[in-house]
């Protein structure tokens, strides 16, 4: 029985951890993608959601830097 147990939680444990690297993947796909917005629309900035949540694209510093 403890056998069976630990095996159920091992695969479990697996999943959890395959679909935590599907997911980070996916937001760093989506971090890099630019969706193209009509200007001036107020969408939120996905690139510093930790630093500052909630401000938008538009107003986003790191949005108005020109490319090197």
């Amino acid at each position: 029985m403890k056998l069976q147990t630990l095996m159920d939680w091992e695969e479990a444990h697996e999943k959890n951890r395959k679909n935590k690297r599907k997911a980070e993947a996916l937001v760093a796909a989506l971090q890099t993608c630019r969706v193209q917005d009509p200007p001036g629309t107020s969408t939120d900035c996905y690139l510093l959601p930790v630093l500052k949540p909630g401000h938008f694209k538009k107003n986003c510093p790191s949005h108005k830097k020109k490319p090197p």
